[in-house]
């Protein structure tokens, strides 16, 4: 929102300890090219983020960040139903066997479907801006917001960036750089950030635009089929 301070983001953003940073590398002749995205780790192994990342993309290496150490992820497995065009199955999950330590904050995942104005909250390491201006700029932070789930498209949930009074207090829309990060349901990981809809032809989270999001609720046979799994 325009009228609420950014640092208001930034507060709400601290509680989502289980949302890290990802770093995708690509080299390209004799340059090595960056990328950056966000991620959700459920236990020492295994990360949840969003398939597009290691599969719409020519990368090499994709790391997480964890109090600014990096740790290798050695393997993905995008979901078998991945079609980002038919927005389907844009979900993936990522294993490090090195693992990040004991010291991590697992998330419970909703074992519900979501439902039309459902209030939800999220996070995630992106561009940042106002709804009025939209997302420009980039400093590497978590922020947080809320919003409620406005419809569906595919198997995403989407909500909009609202003017009027039914607006939240922290209303919220994601951009570049929050694929892979979460939405939340009364703490419980509930969906997947996956990509933003401009509806003005730009999408860079102005007023008006949607912001999508894969619903973990069908994918929770897989993620657990996998992540049940000690190592691969």
């Amino acid at each position: 929102r325009h009228d609420i301070s950014d640092s208001k983001y930034l507060e709400f953003g601290k509680k989502f300890f289980c949302v890290k940073r990802l770093i995708t590398t690509t080299k390209r002749d004799n340059e090595t090219v960056y990328g950056l995205a966000s991620c959700v780790i459920l236990n020492k192994h295994w990360i949840l983020t969003a398939g597009h990342i290691p599969e719409g993309r020519p990368v090499d290496t994709i790391h997480v960040l964890i109090n600014d150490k990096q740790y290798l992820i050695d393997k993905f497995i995008i979901n078998k139903n991945y079609d980002f065009k038919g927005h389907k199955g844009d979900i993936a999950l990522g294993f490090c066997k090195k693992g990040f330590g004991d010291n991590i904050d697992n998330p419970v995942l909703y074992n519900k479907q979501l439902k039309i104005g459902d209030t939800c909250s999220m996070a995630g390491y992106g561009f940042y801006g106002t709804m009025s201006t939209g997302a420009g700029i980039m400093d590497n932070k978590l922020r947080g917001g809320t919003n409620r789930i406005s419809s569906r498209r595919g198997d995403a949930v989407l909500i909009t960036g609202s003017r009027d009074n039914t607006r939240t207090t922290l209303e919220w829309l994601p951009n570049t750089g929050d694929s892979g990060g979460g939405l939340f349901i009364n703490g419980n990981l509930a969906g997947i950030t996956s990509y933003v809809i401009g509806m003005d032809g730009k999408a860079n989270s102005t007023y008006g635009d949607k912001g999508a999001f894969t619903e973990i609720y069908p994918y929770l046979k897989w993620i657990n089929s996998h992540v049940k799994k000690e190592s691969m």
